[in-house]
């Protein structure tokens, strides 16, 4: 969905979905409460699932200084 509409796509279409990404670099890996994530390289992998069962797979790797 955007701006309350559905995205539909054609079978072997290519569309980019450009989303800002806000983190706010905290995270509870390894611990059992959050803290504040140290600077390095990071990889991000993200998912979106339509409705029909087709899966949207992508991943980037970000820096924090």
């Amino acid at each position: 969905m955007y701006d309350g509409k559905p995205i539909i796509l054609k079978p072997h279409s290519k569309t980019i979905l450009a989303r800002p990404l806000h983190w706010d670099q905290m995270t509870y890996h390894g611990s059992n409460s959050f803290h504040r994530v140290k600077p390095g390289a990071y990889h991000v992998d993200v998912s979106f699932v339509s409705y029909h069962g087709a899966v949207w797979d992508n991943d980037i790797t970000m820096k924090i200084k």
